[in-house]
């Protein structure tokens, strides 16, 4: 009976938790589809056209002002993110390639000394010497 009750308890914290994550969801939806409208109206890659207001003349004229407008930069006009892409990945890879060449070259450079057995001293490693050491650190430690 006591498991029964908490059995209930658990399953309605659960369910709560449940409805609160789909609120949510829904939520997200609601706000997608709100900036998918928002930017299906707006072009970001369409300069805006200057709004020049038209003076009034003092005078009448018979000819009205010319008004020019700038052409608008097209979609064409800016680099596609392929061929970005592609030159960012070139300098990396030049940059990768000149490093591995400066390490090649020190290492050229530097001529490395080979160790041999002999130029040890007989005296580097004394084995009775290392063995009481061992016993003197791995012996009971007594209060």
């Amino acid at each position: 009976m006591e498991n029964l009750i908490i059995l209930i308890i658990v399953v309605g914290a659960i369910y709560k938790i449940y409805k609160g994550y789909i609120e949510e969801q829904e939520k997200a939806k609601k706000r997608l589809e709100q900036i998918k409208r928002e930017l299906q109206n707006k072009n970001p890659h369409q300069a805006p056209v200057p709004q020049v207001p038209i003076p009034q003349p003092a005078k009448t004229s018979s000819k009205p002002p010319l008004v020019t407008q700038k052409k608008a930069e097209s979609f064409n006009d800016y680099p596609e993110f392929d061929e970005v892409e592609i030159a960012r990945q070139r300098k990396i890879e030049q940059k990768r390639l000149e490093a591995e060449r400066r390490l090649k070259q020190e290492r050229q450079r530097t001529p490395t000394k080979q160790i041999q057995i002999e130029d040890l001293d007989a005296q580097h490693f004394d084995l009775r010497k290392a063995i009481i050491q061992q016993a003197v650190l791995e012996r009971p430690y007594k209060d």
